[in-house]
């Protein structure tokens, strides 16, 4: 499972930190070696309900972990955008 967390940090201050949003990500075991197919939970840290989805068809090998957390991330943003949650512009 990759977690990625959104903090803003007011003046740079970690003890002031707050979440704006998490993005759980995790491999549904249906893709092949190369291609894989992932489900998403995204949260906004406003949002009354988290979004749930999925993506179909990411090619995993590219940058590793670090490829499906984008091609997931840009999806969601346009999912969460859609939706008009609260928190995500």
């Amino acid at each position: 499972m990759i977690v990625i967390r959104f903090e803003i940090w007011p003046d740079g201050n970690e003890r002031r930190k707050r979440s704006l949003c998490r993005l759980d990500i995790w491999n549904d075991e249906t893709g092949t070696d190369d291609v894989g197919n992932y489900r998403y939970k995204f949260a906004a840290a406003d949002a009354t309900e988290p979004i749930y989805g999925d993506v179909r068809g990411v090619r995993r090998w590219t940058y590793g972990w670090l490829d499906v957390a984008i091609q997931v991330l840009r999806y969601v943003w346009t999912a969460a955008r859609m939706e008009d949650r609260r928190g995500v512009a």
